[in-house]
């Protein structure tokens, strides 16, 4: 499975942060540039998205450095990752069998590092495409997603290198703005049929009948409650307003969706409102059973 994040530039650094494990925290903090930080948390979360919807791994990865800097997951034997990101798009792949994935966000093109990274017949076909820029970005992350499902890093073969790629599988997707290719090893006759995943959540607010109306339509992991929160923030300045949480097509809650439900209802109460949530399904009742939000909100 392959999850994208395409607007990392949205995500709130301080907002994300606490939902972070301390040690991801510490990785994300040591980072100087927002934009870097903004990424490793955005790669982090789209890990975490991709493990609970492929293999129904619930709780937070973690992640451990190999010899050679790669990234493994611990306490995951047999599970391959792959994190890549390009200006504001981040990507995640995981899978039983080695995989790799590289975006590239398009670019004008610079005959020098065309002639010193693509071979002979690799130019030839940047030449005589309608968009060379995307021609060369779709070739670029062909090899830079080889190297990663190798393992290996860039090497002085890179002209050639996908003349030799025996047994490896490549799935290009073009973009508004970037590419994004995904390498699989095929060796084992592997079911390579990657899912790509840009979104699982929406959230709209309008005012209908006096109330302010979010509607959550999708799944409201980690990911997505730092994006419906910002998305939200309109319902937490409302004064002497009910907000109303549609929650009839929410199909999942974490964790950091409970926190956001609760940061609001503490925030409208505070300004004279209530907070009303309709629809939830049997699981997230039960989440609310459970954890005590039953008794917090009121239902409708």
């Amino acid at each position: 499975m392959v999850c994208v994040d395409e607007h990392t530039g949205r995500l709130d650094v301080a907002m994300a942060l606490p939902l972070l494990p301390a040690d991801r925290c510490a990785h994300v903090l040591k980072l100087r540039r927002i934009e870097d930080r903004r990424n490793s948390i955005s790669a982090y979360l789209l890990l975490a998205r991709a493990l609970r919807l492929e293999h129904g791994w619930d709780d937070s990865p973690r992640l451990v450095r190999r010899h050679d800097g790669k990234p493994l997951l611990q306490g995951l034997d047999g599970i391959h990752l792959s994190l890549s990101h390009s200006g504001p798009v981040a990507a995640c792949a995981t899978a039983t069998h080695p995989v790799g994935v590289d975006v590239e966000c398009v670019a004008p093109l610079e005959e020098d590092v065309v002639q010193h990274t693509m071979s002979e017949s690799e130019q030839r076909l940047i030449a005589a495409s309608t968009r060379p820029e995307v021609e060369f970005a779709r070739l670029w992350t062909m090899k830079e997603s080889l190297f990663k499902m190798r393992r290996t890093g860039l090497t002085d073969d890179l002209p050639q290198v996908l003349a030799y790629a025996a047994n490896c599988q490549f799935t290009s997707t073009v973009r508004p703005g970037y590419v994004l290719t995904v390498c699989e090893d095929t060796t084992n006759e592997n079911e390579n049929k990657q899912q790509i995943i840009y979104d699982v959540m929406t959230t709209t607010i309008n005012e209908i009948d006096g109330r302010l109306v979010a509607k959550l339509v999708g799944q409201l992991d980690t990911l997505a409650a730092v994006e419906a929160e910002k998305a939200m923030e309109p319902a937490f300045q409302v004064e002497n307003q009910d907000v109303l949480l549609d929650c009839t097509e929410l199909e999942y809650i974490a964790s950091a969706g409970l926190r956001l439900f609760l940061t609001l209802l503490k925030a409208v109460k505070s300004r004279g409102g209530k907070v009303i949530i309709k629809g939830i399904n049997d699981d997230i009742a039960n989440v609310f059973k459970v954890t005590g939000f039953s008794s917090l909100f009121e239902f409708e």
